[in-house]
């Protein structure tokens, strides 16, 4: 091969590999800043666009598990409420009424879920400046919508179709 076309080609990986490299190295990057992208992020998000000193993230850390502790006993009476009524599927006496009984009962527990969260974010609300209040009112949109979203999934193991990991 003539040493012209080889230097083109050899400048050409060069270029290519930091290229790729370069696109990876941005992906990870944003990939890692993206508010929703695994647990307590929305706590980290909070706290790095409010700009929260350090005895108001105290402070925040505490309410945050304060609400959890609530929140997953009402979780958990939410499924018991579930389970419960779709129990009446198996007694045929069961009819609309008492469906809907349960029904409303379910629903009422995660009502008072909602207004718990509510309240856990009027909460911080109350520990910001005036400043971090308006921030705050902007970011609230966002917050729903990563609180909506849930946590990601949790798959043990490799998606369907791979192979699984190799042992150690």
């Amino acid at each position: 091969m003539k040493p012209r076309i080889r230097i083109l080609l050899y400048s050409l990986f060069v270029v290519l590999l930091a290229a790729n490299t370069f696109t990876l190295v941005q992906y990870w990057k944003i990939r890692g800043e993206r508010p929703g992208s695994g647990r307590g992020s929305i706590q980290a998000f909070l706290i790095r666009e409010l700009s929260l000193d350090a005895s108001q993230a105290a402070s925040y850390e505490e309410m945050i598990r304060s609400h959890r502790r609530m929140a997953d006993s009402m979780r958990q009476a939410i499924r018991l409420a579930k389970e419960d009524m779709f129990d009446l599927l198996k007694d045929p006496a069961a009819g609309d009424s008492v469906w809907q009984v349960a029904a409303i009962r379910a629903s009422g527990l995660m009502a008072a879920l909602d207004l718990q969260t509510m309240s856990h974010f009027s909460q911080l609300r109350a520990i910001c400046r005036p400043d971090q209040q308006a921030r705050f009112d902007v970011l609230l949109k966002d917050v729903a919508r990563m609180i909506s979203m849930g946590p990601p999934p949790r798959h043990p193991g490799p998606p369907p179709g791979f192979p699984p990991p190799p042992e150690r």
